[in-house]
């Protein structure tokens, strides 16, 4: 059996200007583009969310791309630094672990 090399995309959130300037979305993004080289993973897409809350990223344009992308099959993982790049709203975070689920993806994230 061949194993298919994962299509994923790296989600990139920072949520204030200061965060931009300090915890760089470009050192996120390198992390993560080694993390999947190592893997031997495809990088399809990079989600960038700079200044953008993690309060609620459901009605984030980027968030609608991404499902979409999901749903469509062009990737089947996301990597992010940590949970709370990803979202803060537990609810919301348990929601993309059903749709990814659902979607027979992974939710990668590069600290816990």
């Amino acid at each position: 059996m061949i194993k298919q090399a994962k299509s994923v995309g790296i989600w990139v959130r920072v949520s204030t200007e200061e965060q931009v300037k300090g915890e760089s979305p470009e050192h996120h993004e390198h992390r993560a583009r080694c993390y999947a080289e190592s893997m031997g993973w495809h990088v399809a897409k990079v989600y960038r969310l700079d200044g953008l809350s993690g309060k609620s990223v459901k009605d984030y344009p980027q968030t609608k791309e991404m499902l979409e992308d999901l749903r469509k099959g062009k990737i089947n993982a996301l990597i992010f630094s940590k949970l709370a790049r990803l979202a803060r709203n537990t609810k919301e975070l348990l929601e993309f672990a059903d749709i990814f689920n659902d979607c027979n993806a992974d939710l990668i994230s590069l600290h816990e």
